[in-house]
């Protein structure tokens, strides 16, 4: 699989009106630029695509939470800069924890959730479906 690797500092904001961004707190630590989906407890958990919960990715985070219970500013539709991705392509969430990848990367059993469209060189189009489709 070819995850969509994303580096922490190259995560900024594009100025948008139509951004949603939302204040979360952490249930663990949590890097800027990875999906994360909101637990039971009602906090931030690292999305992956191998369990129903876990797939329901709500945003892609702003910042670094450094551990449980630190701030989390979480993008929940919008444009933001991640600094890679091939332009005109869709991604989803990933096996690996937190990260975007293709849909021809994705596997049998996984669980289906879009994340959003890379418009222009480095530059993602944030607008999470969840499908609730297993494939």
């Amino acid at each position: 699989m070819a995850v969509l690797t994303i580096t922490a500092s190259n995560v900024v904001i594009v100025s948008s009106s139509s951004n949603v961004i939302q204040q979360y707190t952490a249930g663990a630590a949590i890097n800027a630029g990875q999906l994360f989906y909101v637990d039971t407890s009602n906090l931030a958990q690292i999305s992956v695509n191998s369990s129903e919960l876990a797939a329901g990715v709500i945003g892609i985070a702003m910042n670094t939470a450094e551990a449980a219970n630190q701030p989390l500013q979480g993008l929940l539709k919008g444009t933001i800069t991640i600094g890679t991705g091939t332009v005109g392509s869709g991604y989803y969430l990933s096996s690996t924890s937190g990260s975007l990848e293709l849909e021809s990367d994705q596997s049998s059993s996984d669980w289906v959730t879009f994340a959003g469209i890379i418009t222009s060189t480095g530059v993602l189009e944030f607008q999470p479906l969840l499908s609730g489709a297993q494939r």
